[in-house]
């Protein structure tokens, strides 16, 4: 036997090894660890956080909502949202009150490098990873003309406790690590369903 084919049979039997060494694979910590409450409670500047929602009765707000972001809103409730556990409600008020769980806004923020966000507008309940938030603001930076559907699946989903991801196929992966889906990946409504 050549040295070289004596090489790469060792190599092949080494690395075989070293995989019956680790046993399965699975799922990368990241994957398993995007569920529960985090960030600071509060609405200055642009606070970003995760929070739960109170109950599974989910009633989303759309404040004074451009026709487009309106239109992403009643979408991505009905088809991401609504299949889960949550029992979604969509309303149009005028302005957020108590009676809604997210207040859904867009305008102009200025040129503060968010696409979206969501803060906390209180009382909070728990502690985290559980923390519980009453009412919650997702706001929407026009600035950046966000795509619709992208952007209310991704900030919604911190309004029920889905942090970000690394899964590709989910809407809750940051754009800034390259995520583009609208939609809610597999994992995220197991977390979904397992909490409400």
């Amino acid at each position: 036997m050549s040295r070289s084919v004596l090489i790469r049979a060792l190599t092949v039997t080494f690395a075989a090894a070293l995989v019956a060494a680790a046993g399965p694979i699975s799922a990368s910590p990241a994957l398993a660890s995007n569920f529960g409450s985090t960030g600071t409670v509060g609405i200055t500047g642009t606070t970003n956080g995760v929070w739960l929602t109170t109950s599974a009765s989910f009633v989303v707000g759309r404040i004074s909502l451009t026709s487009t972001y309106s239109s992403a809103v009643t979408t991505v409730m009905n088809g991401q949202y609504d299949p889960t556990d949550l029992t979604v409600s969509i309303a149009s008020p005028t302005f957020c009150d108590s009676s809604l769980d997210t207040c859904i806004y867009d305008s102009d923020y200025g040129d503060n490098g968010l696409n979206g966000w969501n803060a906390c507008d209180g009382p909070t309940s728990g502690s985290h990873p559980n923390m519980r938030c009453t009412t919650q603001w997702v706001r929407i930076n026009q600035r950046y003309n966000p795509p619709a559907n992208r952007i209310v699946c991704h900030e919604v989903a911190h309004s029920v406790g889905l942090r970000h991801t690394s899964e590709q196929a989910s809407c809750v992966k940051s754009t800034a690590d390259g995520g583009n889906s609208s939609t809610l990946s597999a994992h995220d409504k197991g977390h979904i369903n397992a909490t409400y």
